[in-house]
């Protein structure tokens, strides 16, 4: 795991092997290998990447940084090859197989555990 710029308030949650993770302006961006993966604007709007990779070891580093953004009410998951997104309201969206996601963050919610 490597930081770049900008001093970032907590460690990446026990995900780390070829994942950088740097804050760019305010926006928090995790990548995994090359794929910049994880892109949060801090208020909201997360941009999601897959690099046209779905494996196991992309959606564990999306999910840590969801957590690590505080946003710990979303989670990406996979079922029968298909992936889906788990939103806070307990609503769950299919993601059909594409490179990118786009999220609006509703504001005014509270994501604390």
């Amino acid at each position: 795991m490597t930081y770049k710029t900008g001093n970032l308030p907590k460690p990446f949650p026990r995900y780390g092997v070829s994942t950088t993770i740097f804050n760019n302006n305010g926006v928090i961006n995790v990548f995994y290998h090359r794929t910049n993966v994880f892109a949060y604007d801090g208020s909201s709007h997360v941009t999601l990447n897959t690099g046209g990779y779905s494996s196991r070891t992309t959606k564990a580093r999306i999910n840590a940084a969801f957590i690590y953004a505080g946003l710990p009410g979303y989670h990406v998951f996979q079922r029968d090859y298909t992936w889906y997104l788990s939103c806070p309201n307990n609503h769950t969206t299919l993601w059909p197989y594409s490179i990118m996601k786009e999220i609006d963050i509703p504001q005014g919610v509270n994501y604390d555990l």
